[in-house]
């Protein structure tokens, strides 16, 4: 937002929250004439006096206490959310779960109080910390640690003004740098991650997606290549079709099948239809992956967003984990979050594959007719 023109949101009306149920757990002190007064007038002019919010579900760090005392005693607090289950626990860390982490960012690509190279980066074990030497005013600072922010359900940066492009266009651009100077960030053991973002390249914009191992290292950028345009799906408005490959159509899944792909997995993110509320489209899709898997004899899956309603789109889940002959091998509800686990032997699934033949003469000669739009002058 510019200094001419601001836009609230009116939250209050908002039918998709339920503000009684929300809590806010603020990462600086509310103090006025501290360096983080232009945090406070945000938090409580754009948030506090807009929505419903109960008092006692916003947590502030107390600044009448040395910083160190501080950020135990706020430790202390977020704990006790924790220990009374107002605040669950992640699966994957011993770190609190927050639902979203909503962080701004310094020009130097710092978010929190967690600047390049500092040793406070190497904070495991408190969610709570202080620093005394900052690189940027105030010298001394609490934030959250690393593990609490790489915990969360969902983080968001904001970043706004001149000073930050050139950390931004790092981030963003040059993924592979980023990453290999952060490996110790992001990573967990046998973990790759899928970045999702809005990219944009000169006047062109993309749906893209960064793929990271679990080293850090950056394996490559996918651009989606058919962008929707329906009820509730406009995507068109914002983005170009992607010029880096293929995804979902089931000549895709041969297509990477016959590049060598064991595993495939569609990070996704289909819903309902809003124009007709009758439509329940999960057990097509369903079909769709067990098809997919079982022409090719591959394993497939993908990711829903369980019981998440956003704009009028109840997202589709129950999306399961698909094996090599079509078979559902495990599968979640739509209404909790949940975490799929399931064990298969590439090495026999390989052997099985070799043994049908599935790829042995496949006669591509004859299937030209996939070149065209219409099926018409296939030039067999």
């Amino acid at each position: 937002m510019n200094d001419c023109q601001t836009k609230t949101l009116d939250l209050e009306t908002n039918p998709l929250l339920w503000w009684s149920q929300v809590g806010l757990t603020l990462g600086f002190p509310p103090v006025t004439g501290s360096h983080f007064l232009p945090l406070r007038v945000v938090v409580t002019a754009l948030i506090l006096l807009q929505v419903p919010i109960v008092t006692g579900h916003v947590h502030s760090i107390n600044d009448s206490v040395s910083n160190e005392q501080a950020a135990d005693d706020y430790e202390f607090i977020i704990r006790q959310l924790v220990r009374t289950h107002v605040i669950s626990m992640s699966e994957i860390s011993d770190c609190l779960k927050f639902d979203l982490v909503l962080l701004g960012m310094g020009p130097n690509g710092h978010v929190a109080s967690l600047f390049p190279n500092h040793s406070v980066l190497g904070e495991n074990y408190k969610w709570v910390t202080f620093i005394t030497e900052s690189p940027k005013p105030p010298p001394e600072r609490i934030t959250f640690t690393l593990p609490v922010i790489n915990s969360a359900s969902n983080v968001a940066v904001v970043a706004t003004g001149i000073s930050k492009v050139e950390a931004l266009h790092l981030a963003i651009d040059d993924v592979g740098t980023v990453c290999h100077c952060r490996r110790g960030w992001f990573s967990q053991p046998m973990i790759m991650i899928p970045v999702s973002f809005f990219e944009e390249s000169n006047n062109a914009h993309y749906n893209s997606i960064a793929i990271i191992d679990a080293d850090g290292t950056y394996l490559g950028l996918y651009r989606k290549s058919h962008i929707p345009d329906g009820p509730g799906y406009q995507e068109k408005f914002y983005f170009k079709p992607g010029d880096t490959g293929f995804k979902w159509f089931p000549e895709s899944a041969r297509a990477m099948a016959l590049q060598g792909a064991e595993i495939l997995y569609y990070p996704t993110a289909i819903g309902s239809e809003i124009q007709d509320a009758g439509i329940d489209s999960c057990d097509h899709w369903r079909g769709v992956i067990q098809g997919h898997a079982g022409a090719n004899e591959i394993i497939e899956t993908e990711h829903g967003n369980s019981g998440i309603t956003f704009y009028g789109n109840s997202f589709i889940t129950g999306i399961p984990i698909t094996g090599p002959t079509g078979e559902i091998v495990a599968s979640a509800d739509d209404k909790e979050e949940a975490i799929l686990v399931a064990q298969f032997d590439l090495d026999k699934i390989k052997s099985k594959r070799h043994s049908w033949g599935v790829f042995r003469d496949p006669r591509l000669d004859l299937y030209k007719v996939l070149l065209t739009l219409d099926g018409s002058n296939p030039q067999l």
